[in-house]
């Protein structure tokens, strides 16, 4: 049987929007969605997705960020809540539910009350988690442009200590001569969700281990750096162009 599967995220973002699409396109059910709409869930998400739209070079990216946002999501889903707070009242809807798997989708931090209401908690990370030069925290992909380091996904084992549970798969992206960083959100989006497919769709979904090697102290969000992040790729002070061609890591 597929797995029972909970997806959490602050409303209507674009990541939680692009994960049911992509996991309803490929035939994953998910059974319940968990909304946090807060002050700090409508900043984040109107934030991203203003920043891919203005800082994409690409056409195509607009034109699917439009696609998604205008798809009827929730009817995506069995079941679906909106709260104020993810921490507080999700372990309850949790408990009633009785997820095989949750899913993160752009959340914030996790209370460990939340992370153990299901047997696996996994999350998508935007940034490749390796060893020292691992990034962890918020908007890890920004701070990777900045500091000249490849970027990709790492789908991890949630813990409470943040981004440090045992890694399941890492996957670079591609990244071109021309992207914005808009470019470069939009495809980590595409990323995450084909990879969190693939582990859907696996007979036993992987069991939790050791915790990961990558002890870089977690970064605090910055709104500051999409700016920085996208001047920085404009200005061709990034240099780890990557076709995508093999994109194992």
């Amino acid at each position: 049987m597929p797995p029972k599967v909970a997806l959490l995220s602050f409303s209507n973002h674009i990541w939680m929007q692009t994960t049911v699409n992509y996991l309803s396109q490929h035939g994953v059910e998910i059974d319940v969605l968990i909304e946090e709409d807060s002050e700090t869930a409508s900043v984040r998400s109107r934030m991203w997705k203003d920043v891919m739209y203005e800082k994409s070079t690409k056409p195509i990216v607009s034109q699917k960020l439009k696609k998604i946002e205008e798809s009827p999501y929730k009817s995506m889903v069995n079941k679906s809540f909106l709260v104020e707070s993810i921490n507080k009242e999700a372990p309850d809807i949790l408990k009633v539910h009785a997820p095989d798997v949750i899913i993160l989708a752009n959340c914030g931090i996790i209370h460990p009350e939340v992370i153990k209401s299901a047997p696996i908690c996994l999350n998508a990370h935007p940034a490749l988690l390796k060893g020292t030069d691992g990034i962890r925290g918020a908007l890890p992909f920004l701070r990777a442009i900045l500091l000249n380091r490849p970027l990709g996904v790492s789908v991890h084992h949630v813990v409470p200590e943040v981004d440090r549970g045992e890694i399941i798969s890492r996957k670079r992206i591609a990244v071109q001569y021309d992207d914005g960083v808009g470019d470069i959100m939009f495809r980590i989006l595409e990323k995450q969700a084909d990879m969190l497919v693939g582990l859907l769709k696996m007979e036993k979904l992987p069991t939790i281990g050791k915790v990961n090697e990558c002890k870089s102290k977690p970064f605090r969000w910055n709104d500051g750096l999409f700016d920085k992040a996208h001047a920085a790729l404009r200005d061709e002070k990034y240099s780890h162009w990557y076709s995508g061609v093999k994109g194992e890591y």
